[in-house]
């Protein structure tokens, strides 16, 4: 039976530091049921619902809990359960296993762990904004490449999520993830940001949203967080010392430079060149 029901379902890979995952989907996003009651069953995968109308009971061996709308619920590897739904349910399903490395020095496994194989489900209620926020754009495109990596993102928005609710518990350990997760975002926006056409379209704060598949405000707080500057002093600064990196290692004038980097004329350029390096172009090129 497990074997059958993966079967139905796309799959991808996510890695969040040293922490596989392998999550399992429903490719039309939203799975719809009326009332029903599974046997009591347990499975070799972590089971994770969002659920979006409706109401269910999950029943173990130790307790009785229902989830309500537009929470998350995480039903860990190996815990015996039922599930009754309560009328009409809209609800999005993933299957995830997860696994170690090779990186023998291991630190974020254990936080996961604590979650994914806890005695018990864990259940998360009044979700974030930037949560609500993917769940709109992944209704707006449910097939391909591009619903794959909507799903990376919900799927590690979920995770915070969670994990957000054990901080501060005596036995939780914070994962390490969170910072090396946060590492490997900041250089996609860098990757991002010196991208030849995104300089050349002057890239803008909603467009990077776009790219990160976040609302703009999200976006932000994000790189606010990351760099600890604003989103215009972080592509500032990129130009700026991408602008450097060309006068030294290229033959481009500066008006070729300065189209390269997506200014529209020429006196922007040297306006914003030397107000970040303190002297004019010419005179940098100069020194060389």
């Amino acid at each position: 039976m497990e074997g059958f029901l993966l079967e139905l379902y796309d799959c991808c890979e996510i890695s969040i530091g040293n922490t596989d995952f392998r999550i399992f989907y429903i490719p039309n996003l939203f799975s719809e049921s009326q009332e029903w009651n599974s046997p009591q069953h347990f499975h070799l995968f972590c089971e994770c619902h969002y659920l979006k109308d409706g109401e269910i009971l999950v029943e173990t061996d130790q307790e009785s809990i229902a989830i309500k709308a537009e929470s998350l619920c995480v039903l860990p590897a190996n815990l015996k359960h039922k599930v009754r739904a309560k009328g009409f349910i809209r609800r999005i399903s993933f299957y995830v296993t997860i696994s170690r490395n090779k990186d023998t020095k291991n630190d974020t496994f254990p936080a996961y762990s604590c979650l994914f194989m806890s005695q018990g489900p864990v259940i998360r209620e009044g979700l974030n904004e930037g949560f609500q926020f993917m769940l709109g754009l992944m209704q707006k495109n449910t097939s391909g490449f591009l619903f794959e990596t909507k799903v990376k993102h919900f799927f590690a928005l979920a995770l915070t999520e969670m994990l957000e609710q054990h901080e501060g518990e005596q036995d939780f350990q914070k994962p390490q993830a969170s910072m090396e997760y946060g590492e490997q975002t900041k250089l996609k926006i860098e990757d991002i940001l010196l991208n030849t056409s995104s300089m050349k379209q002057d890239l803008q704060l909603e467009d990077l949203a776009r790219y990160l598949c976040l609302s703009p405000r999200q976006t932000s707080r994000l790189v606010k967080n990351l760099f600890n500057r604003s989103f215009r002093d972080v592509k500032n600064e990129r130009y700026m010392e991408e602008a450097k990196r060309l006068m030294t290692d290229s033959d481009y004038s500066l008006k070729d430079i300065a189209e390269m980097l997506g200014y529209g004329s020429y006196n922007g350029f040297y306006k914003a060149f030397r107000l970040y390096a303190g002297i004019s172009p010419e005179e940098y090129r100069e020194a060389l």
